[in-house]
Protein backbone atom coordinates (compact mmCIF):
# COMPACT_ATOMS: atom_id res chain seq x y z
CA UNK A 1 0.00 0.00 0.00
CA UNK A 2 0.86 3.81 -1.25
CA UNK A 3 1.87 5.66 2.51
CA UNK A 4 -0.46 8.01 3.96
CA UNK A 5 1.91 10.96 3.05
CA UNK A 6 1.37 9.69 -0.87
CA UNK A 7 -2.49 9.56 -0.47
CA UNK A 8 -2.21 12.98 1.02
CA UNK A 9 -0.60 14.80 -1.19
CA UNK A 10 -1.87 13.20 -4.16
CA UNK A 11 -5.74 14.49 -3.29
CA UNK A 12 -4.16 18.06 -1.98
CA UNK A 13 -3.11 18.28 -5.71
CA UNK A 14 -6.51 17.01 -7.11
CA UNK A 15 -8.25 19.99 -4.93
CA UNK A 16 -5.45 22.56 -5.93
CA UNK A 17 -6.28 21.83 -9.36
CA UNK A 18 -9.00 24.07 -9.49
CA UNK A 19 -8.44 25.87 -6.10
CA UNK A 20 -5.68 27.88 -4.50
CA UNK A 21 -4.89 27.54 -0.67
CA UNK A 22 -5.28 31.33 0.66
CA UNK A 23 -8.15 31.34 3.21
CA UNK A 24 -9.09 29.23 6.15
CA UNK A 25 -12.07 27.31 4.11
CA UNK A 26 -9.68 27.08 1.67
CA UNK A 27 -7.43 25.38 3.72
CA UNK A 28 -10.47 23.36 5.81
CA UNK A 29 -11.48 22.19 2.27
CA UNK A 30 -7.69 20.85 1.42
CA UNK A 31 -8.19 18.70 4.75
CA UNK A 32 -11.39 17.64 3.86
CA UNK A 33 -9.78 16.18 0.33
CA UNK A 34 -7.05 14.94 2.20
CA UNK A 35 -9.59 12.88 3.82
CA UNK A 36 -11.24 11.76 1.32
CA UNK A 37 -8.45 10.33 -0.55
CA UNK A 38 -6.93 8.62 2.78
CA UNK A 39 -10.57 7.26 3.52
CA UNK A 40 -10.11 3.81 2.07
CA UNK A 41 -7.62 3.14 4.76
CA UNK A 42 -10.42 3.40 7.36
CA UNK A 43 -10.29 -0.63 7.48
CA UNK A 44 -6.49 -0.04 9.41
CA UNK A 45 -8.50 2.08 12.23
CA UNK A 46 -11.45 -0.73 12.68
CA UNK A 47 -8.14 -2.88 12.98
CA UNK A 48 -6.08 -0.52 15.55
CA UNK A 49 -9.41 0.55 17.56
CA UNK A 50 -11.33 -2.84 17.66
CA UNK A 51 -8.60 -5.23 16.82
CA UNK A 52 -11.10 -6.71 14.21
CA UNK A 53 -9.37 -7.66 10.35
CA UNK A 54 -11.98 -6.94 7.52
CA UNK A 55 -11.29 -9.46 4.64
CA UNK A 56 -11.96 -8.86 1.78
CA UNK A 57 -10.53 -5.33 2.13
CA UNK A 58 -14.00 -4.08 0.91
CA UNK A 59 -12.85 -0.03 1.43
CA UNK A 60 -10.30 -0.69 -1.20
CA UNK A 61 -13.06 -1.55 -3.66
CA UNK A 62 -14.69 0.74 -6.76
CA UNK A 63 -17.95 0.79 -4.26
CA UNK A 64 -16.49 2.15 -1.87
CA UNK A 65 -14.84 4.92 -3.66
CA UNK A 66 -17.84 5.97 -5.32
CA UNK A 67 -19.69 6.09 -2.36
CA UNK A 68 -17.27 8.30 -0.07
CA UNK A 69 -17.41 10.11 -3.20
CA UNK A 70 -21.17 10.48 -3.48
CA UNK A 71 -21.55 11.36 0.53
CA UNK A 72 -18.86 13.92 0.31
CA UNK A 73 -21.00 15.56 -3.07
CA UNK A 74 -24.26 15.30 -0.69
CA UNK A 75 -22.54 16.99 1.94
CA UNK A 76 -21.33 19.83 -0.28
CA UNK A 77 -25.00 20.19 -1.98
CA UNK A 78 -26.69 19.75 1.32
CA UNK A 79 -24.50 20.47 4.52
CA UNK A 80 -21.65 22.46 3.72
CA UNK A 81 -22.96 23.79 0.97
CA UNK A 82 -21.23 27.95 1.58
CA UNK A 83 -17.96 26.64 2.27
CA UNK A 84 -17.55 24.13 -1.12
CA UNK A 85 -19.28 27.08 -3.59
CA UNK A 86 -16.95 26.82 -6.44
CA UNK A 87 -16.04 22.97 -5.78
CA UNK A 88 -16.71 20.38 -8.62
CA UNK A 89 -18.40 17.37 -7.47
CA UNK A 90 -16.23 15.21 -9.67
CA UNK A 91 -13.74 16.37 -7.76
CA UNK A 92 -14.42 14.87 -4.46
CA UNK A 93 -14.69 11.47 -6.94
CA UNK A 94 -11.17 11.71 -8.20
CA UNK A 95 -9.82 12.44 -4.65
CA UNK A 96 -10.95 9.12 -3.54
CA UNK A 97 -10.44 6.96 -6.44
CA UNK A 98 -6.68 8.27 -6.13
CA UNK A 99 -6.61 6.04 -3.32
CA UNK A 100 -7.22 2.74 -5.22
CA UNK A 101 -4.73 4.31 -7.99
CA UNK A 102 -1.63 5.10 -5.96
CA UNK A 103 -2.07 1.32 -4.14
CA UNK A 104 -2.53 -0.16 -7.24
CA UNK A 105 0.89 1.14 -8.53
CA UNK A 106 2.53 -0.28 -5.73
CA UNK A 107 2.26 -3.55 -7.02
CA UNK A 108 2.31 -5.57 -3.80
CA UNK A 109 -1.27 -5.76 -2.41
CA UNK A 110 -4.27 -7.34 -4.15
CA UNK A 111 -7.52 -5.53 -3.66
CA UNK A 112 -10.95 -6.68 -4.08
CA UNK A 113 -11.98 -3.68 -7.05
CA UNK A 114 -14.70 -4.90 -7.84
CA UNK A 115 -16.71 -6.34 -4.81
CA UNK A 116 -19.47 -6.84 -4.64
CA UNK A 117 -19.97 -8.00 -7.51
CA UNK A 118 -16.80 -10.32 -7.52
CA UNK A 119 -14.32 -10.71 -4.53
CA UNK A 120 -11.38 -11.78 -6.71
CA UNK A 121 -8.38 -10.02 -5.31
CA UNK A 122 -6.55 -8.07 -7.94
CA UNK A 123 -3.41 -6.57 -8.20
CA UNK A 124 -0.96 -5.12 -10.90
CA UNK A 125 2.25 -7.67 -12.00
CA UNK A 126 4.59 -4.79 -11.98
CA UNK A 127 4.74 -1.97 -9.20
CA UNK A 128 5.88 1.75 -9.40
CA UNK A 129 5.61 3.13 -6.65
CA UNK A 130 7.39 1.69 -3.19
CA UNK A 131 5.20 0.08 0.01
CA UNK A 132 4.85 1.97 2.76
CA UNK A 133 6.07 -0.72 4.82
CA UNK A 134 5.82 -1.93 8.72
CA UNK A 135 4.98 1.30 10.13
CA UNK A 136 7.43 1.87 12.79
CA UNK A 137 9.67 5.13 13.19
CA UNK A 138 12.69 2.68 13.63
CA UNK A 139 11.82 0.76 10.27
CA UNK A 140 14.74 2.15 7.99
CA UNK A 141 12.93 0.93 5.05
CA UNK A 142 9.63 3.23 5.70
CA UNK A 143 11.83 6.00 5.41
CA UNK A 144 13.54 4.92 2.90
CA UNK A 145 10.21 4.21 0.45
CA UNK A 146 8.68 7.34 1.81
CA UNK A 147 11.65 9.28 0.31
CA UNK A 148 11.41 7.44 -2.64
CA UNK A 149 7.61 7.78 -2.69
CA UNK A 150 8.08 11.31 -2.61
CA UNK A 151 10.40 11.75 -5.55
CA UNK A 152 8.01 10.26 -7.97
CA UNK A 153 4.52 11.76 -6.67
CA UNK A 154 5.56 15.40 -6.29
CA UNK A 155 5.90 15.85 -9.57
CA UNK A 156 2.63 14.23 -10.17
CA UNK A 157 1.20 16.62 -7.70
CA UNK A 158 2.31 18.97 -9.91
CA UNK A 159 1.39 17.86 -13.04
CA UNK A 160 -2.27 17.64 -11.36
CA UNK A 161 -1.82 20.91 -10.21
CA UNK A 162 -1.77 22.91 -13.02
CA UNK A 163 -1.11 26.40 -11.25
CA UNK A 164 1.68 25.08 -9.88
CA UNK A 165 3.12 23.63 -12.86
CA UNK A 166 2.43 27.08 -14.69
CA UNK A 167 3.75 28.89 -12.54
CA UNK A 168 7.15 26.89 -12.20
CA UNK A 169 7.70 26.37 -16.18
CA UNK A 170 7.01 29.79 -16.96
CA UNK A 171 9.75 31.27 -13.91
CA UNK A 172 12.31 28.58 -14.75
CA UNK A 173 11.99 27.25 -18.07
CA UNK A 174 15.27 24.45 -16.62
CA UNK A 175 12.80 23.36 -14.33
CA UNK A 176 10.91 21.55 -16.82
CA UNK A 177 14.08 18.89 -17.13
CA UNK A 178 14.53 18.59 -13.60
CA UNK A 179 11.17 18.13 -13.26
CA UNK A 180 11.17 15.46 -15.83
CA UNK A 181 14.17 13.49 -15.14
CA UNK A 182 13.09 13.64 -11.28
CA UNK A 183 10.06 11.60 -12.30
CA UNK A 184 11.78 9.26 -14.28
CA UNK A 185 14.58 8.34 -11.73
CA UNK A 186 11.95 8.13 -9.32
CA UNK A 187 9.84 5.43 -10.85
CA UNK A 188 13.03 3.19 -12.32
CA UNK A 189 14.00 3.41 -9.13
CA UNK A 190 10.09 2.09 -7.30
CA UNK A 191 10.19 -0.24 -10.65
CA UNK A 192 13.95 -1.84 -9.24
CA UNK A 193 12.36 -2.85 -5.87
CA UNK A 194 11.90 -5.92 -4.72
CA UNK A 195 8.17 -6.72 -4.56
Amino acid sequence: MSSIVGHALISSAIFARKHEIKSGGAAFMCIFFIGLGISPDMDYLVYWVFDYQIEPRVTHSILFCFVIGLIASCAKKFVLKNTFISVSHGLFYMASFSHLILDLLVGVHPMPLFWPINSNLIKLPFGILPSAGHIDIKNIYLWRNMLIELVILIPVSMLISCKLKAILFQRYKAMRYVFYITLVVGMFVGFSLKR
